[in-house]
C-alpha cells in the first residue's frame, strides 16, 4: 500500500514544472524517476520542492535534504524517512547530480523582520548589519517586480526583476513563496536559505516579512523562526511616505491597513513601536533579544 509520504513525493515529482517520470516503484522502499535536463538548477529546486511539500504536510520536520553537489555517473539519491527516491537524467549525454541525506538543520538565530512600508525595517536591518553583530548576519534578498526606489540598489536592497520574467522564476522550484503587494510580486530563493544555514556557524539569519501567510509558510521550514514586528500609527506611516515621495502612497496606506488587520496573535516574538523608540532604541532592544536568545542555544 502507498504511503502518504510516497504519494505526496510522487505528486511533487510529476508535477509539469518538474516533469518526472516513475518507471520503478517498491512500495515503502524506493522508487526510481527519471527526469529530464538534471542539471544542478534543477536538483536544486527538486531538492526545495520536496522539502516545502513534505514539511506543509507535516510528513517531515526540521529540514533533512543535504544541497546538491555534482557528481559524475551517480543517480540523485532523496530520503523522505525511510523512503528513498532515486532520480536519473533521462537526456542523453548527460551529467548526474547527488543529493545526501542530512539530519536537522543546525542551530541559528532566525529573524523575520516585519511591518508596514514606512516602518523603518529597511533602517533597521541596515544599523544590525553596521552593529558588532552583522559579521553573523545573513541577509536573505528577495526577488521583486516592482521598481527600485531612490536609493534602492540592485542585488542589495532586492533583485528587482522586469515584470515580462516573472515566469521563468515561476517554473523553478527552488523560488518560491510568491507574495503580491501594491501591485507588485515579491518571492525568494529557497534553495540560499537551506545552503547558508550549514555554511556559517553561530549566525543571525534575517528576513524581511510582512504577512501571516508568509511567516508560518518560512517558519514551516525554519521552525526557529522569530518574529520582530515594527509598529507604527497609520498618520505616522503616512507622514513618512509623503517625506519620502513614494509614488504609490495611496496603495501604501491601504496595505498598511490590511497588514494592520492581520490577527498576529501569538506570532510576533517581539513588538518595537517605532513612532515612539529611535532607531538606536530600536537596535538596543533588537539585541538584547538575539543576546537572550543565544543564551539559550547549545552551539555545535
Amino acid at each position: 500500500m502507498v504511503t502518504e509520504t510516497e504519494q505526496c513525493v510522487f505528486s511533487i515529482l510529476t508535477n509539469p514544472s518538474i516533469r518526472g517520470r516513475i518507471v520503478a516503484h517498491r512500495p515503502k522502499q524506493h522508487c526510481h524517476v527519471e527526469l529530464p535536463d538534471l542539471t544542478p538548477d534543477r536538483i536544486e529546486g527538486l531538492w526545495v520542492a520536496l522539502v516545502l511539500g513534505l514539511t506543509e504536510r507535516g510528513l517531515v520536520s526540521n529540514g533533512l535534504f543535504d544541497v546538491p553537489t555534482a557528481r559524475s555517473d551517480e543517480r540523485v539519491s532523496v530520503w523522505a524517512g525511510d523512503f528513498q527516491v532515486l532520480c536519473s537524467d533521462c537526456s542523453p549525454g548527460s551529467i548526474s547530480h547527488s543529493l545526501l541525506k542530512r539530519p536537522v538543520l543546525p542551530p541559528a538565530i532566525s529573524l523575520a523582520i516585519g511591518g508596514p512600508t514606512g516602518s523603518g525595517k529597511t533602517t533597521l536591518i541596515r544599523r544590525l548589519l553596521s552593529s558588532p553583530l552583522g559579521d553573523r548576519m545573513m541577509r536573505y534578498i528577495a526577488y521583486t517586480t516592482r521598481q527600485p526606489r531612490s536609493g534602492e540598489t540592485d542585488g542589495v536592497d532586492y533583485h528587482f526583476v522586469d515584470p515580462c520574467e516573472i515566469t521563468v522564476y515561476q517554473n523553478n522550484p527552488r523560488f518560491a513563496e510568491y507574495v503580491e503587494a501594491r501591485g507588485n510580486w515579491y518571492w525568494v530563493d529557497l534553495g540560499s536559505i537551506f545552503r547558508s544555514r550549514w555554511s556559517k556557524v553561530r549566525a543571525i539569519h534575517v528576513f524581511s516579512i510582512t504577512q501571516v501567510h508568509e511567516f508560518l509558510s518560512r517558519r514551516a521550514i525554519i521552525p526557529d523562526l522569530q518574529w520582530i514586528w515594527l509598529d507604527t500609527s497609520y498618520d505616522e506611516v503616512s507622514r513618512r511616505l509623503q517625506n519620502r515621495g513614494d509614488d504609490n502612497r495611496t496603495q501604501s496606506l491601504a496595505h498598511c491597513e490590511r497588514l494592520a488587520a492581520q490577527d498576529r496573535t501569538g506570532l510576533v516574538s517581539l513588538n518595537l513601536d517605532t513612532e515612539i523608540l529611535t532607531v538606536e532604541e530600536s537596535l538596543a532592544a533588537l539585541t538584547d533579544f538575539i543576546r537572550a536568545k543565544e543564551e539559550k542555544i547549545l552551539w555545535t
